[in-house]
């Protein structure tokens, strides 16, 4: 019911979860990809003058914003896989200056996290794609939900038309 509740938010509500089982039918992920690369291109940009802000006081920061400035807008999945792969690995404590990891890590040390969730599905390496591979095992469930709330809905209103016609009996 809460499905059904939330579509029927929607502006053209028939139409919309028309749209949505459309989607999850396709073989690629393609809103997916494109979801992808706007949040890289997000994590890029707060990032960069988070960094540039803090270079002066972390030599660390310094490091991250030059790998962060080299990724330019417009940016391909391979682009963006090097210079999130560059910012994970410049995370390890090897590649701070000796007896600096401590101090230098705290200040930008959420863009390692975020880094670590976006690398994992940015590369597509020997024809391996994350994205496609999440979809896969998603969207034969999803569309079959979507399927099942589009005949709840077609019913459900069916049956309100039918019980609020004139001379019918409610029981």
């Amino acid at each position: 019911m809460r499905l059904h509740h939330y579509s029927q938010t929607r502006p053209e509500a028939a139409g919309w979860l028309t749209e949505q089982i459309l989607k999850f039918s396709n073989t690629e992920p393609a809103d997916w990809q494109h979801w992808l690369l706007a949040a890289i291109a997000d994590w890029r940009d707060e990032w960069l003058s988070v960094l540039e802000n803090l270079t002066v006081e972390n030599e660390k920061a310094a490091e991250l914003a030059g790998i962060v400035k080299h990724l330019p807008k417009n940016f391909t999945r391979d682009l963006a896989t090097e210079a999130l792969e560059q910012i994970v690995a410049a995370d390890l404590t090897a590649n701070y200056p000796k007896g600096k990891a401590g101090k230098l890590r705290p200040a930008p040390s959420e863009i390692f996290e975020v880094a670590k969730f976006l690398v994992a599905l940015a590369p597509v390496k020997n024809g391996s794609d994350p994205l496609v591979e999440d979809w896969n095992w998603a969207c034969g469930d999803m569309e079959s939900l979507l399927q099942l709330m589009q005949e709840f809905t077609e019913n459900f209103f069916r049956t309100q038309a039918h019980r609020r016609r004139p001379g019918l009996s409610r029981s």
